[in-house]
């Protein structure tokens, strides 16, 4: 297993070195600059903009910029300072005075790490994932158990509505229908003080989509096992339907879910732009759009390298699970 791990690792130094190389490039090609206008949307004169890219060293060539923030480069006074592959993700340009690291990870002062921004969208990641499984895999299985039947019939209909639906449609509908008619939940503007009731409506919108996607996949590889011949000799040896169902059918069917869980999982740790602006949750998305339209590089580099990494980890772990729910796979 370590040596799986370490191939496993060192596959994805190359899958790095692309996404790196393709979002710097795409961030070039963009017109404008960090500096084009002042925070009043005033226009920056020319002294002062040349001033900040020699600040920021932007008025080195382009590959000496990649080179400097993904490896490091010396400072004026000869230190060596290491980039973002040893975890320095840079500092903003806009927001000045601050790194990425701390915009993503710092809460304000006072506040715990669930109330920085990352902290936010973690949040409701993990509601958005919790919902999804928890909900989309027994729906899966009892629709397949009872193919053909009402119920069945009414979690496929469900189900293709949610993964066709987009987001922001949905949401709408949600906030008006749980927020404003029943007042079951609250649209607050200060998260700071909102509690988990409030975090529950973005959190089980944003895991709508994943959850109708698990509980379709689920039921598909529910039918295609139930049909195997291996179910088939464990019914008629006389066993009780119960353990055909948790020894042999479930175990089997959810490793074709796995597959989708790992990304699903980096996916909604790393928050939904949509999701975060419809609600106003003051999470990641908020600041990667605004560092789009900012120009703000640093920020766009490190959050997108930063979401790089939660997919690593997510499709690492969807290789364990593997071997933990079918004992038979080993790795060679």
């Amino acid at each position: 297993m370590t040596s799986f791990l370490v191939r496993r690792f060192l596959f994805f130094i190359p899958t790095f070195l692309v996404i790196s190389v393709i979002t710097f490039a795409l961030m070039k090609a963009a017109p404008g600059g960090p500096w084009d206008r002042d925070s009043e949307s005033k226009q920056v004169d020319a002294r002062t903009v040349k001033l900040l890219e020699q600040q920021y060293g932007l008025n080195k060539p382009s590959w000496r910029q990649f080179v400097s923030y993904i490896f490091g480069d010396f400072d004026d006074q000869g230190a060596f300072k290491c980039g973002a592959v040893c975890g320095n993700l840079g500092p903003s340009y806009r927001q000045r005075g601050k790194t990425v690291q701390q915009i993503l990870f710092t809460p304000p002062a006072g506040k715990g790490f669930v109330d920085s921004k990352f902290g936010y969208t973690l949040r409701l990641g993990v509601i958005a994932f919790g919902f999804s499984v928890l909900l989309g895999i027994p729906l899966g299985v009892l629709a397949a158990l009872r193919q053909n039947s009402l119920f069945d019939y009414v979690v496929t209909f469900f189900t293709n509505i949610g993964s066709a639906v987009p987001g922001f449609v949905a949401c709408f509908f949600a906030i008006i229908i749980f927020a404003v008619t029943l007042k079951l939940t609250s649209v607050t503007q200060d998260w700071s003080k909102a509690g988990i009731n409030t975090f529950l409506l973005p959190g089980i919108m944003f895991g709508l989509n994943t959850m109708s996607a698990i509980a379709r996949y689920m039921r598909a590889t529910v039918l295609e096992v139930m049909r195997q011949d291996y179910v088939r000799t464990a019914r008629s040896k006389g066993a009780k339907e119960s353990a055909v169902i948790w020894r042999h059918i479930l175990r089997n069917a959810l490793i074709p879910v796995i597959t989708i869980l790992g990304p699903a999982l980096a996916g909604l740790l790393t928050g939904s732009i949509v999701i975060e602006q419809i609600f106003g949750v003051p999470g990641v998305g908020v600041d990667f759009i605004r560092a789009i339209g900012q120009r703000d590089y640093s920020l766009i580099m490190g959050t997108t390298l930063f979401y790089f990494v939660l997919v690593i980890l997510g499709n690492l772990s969807v290789d364990i699970l593997y071997g933990v729910v079918d004992p038979r796979i080993r790795v060679e």
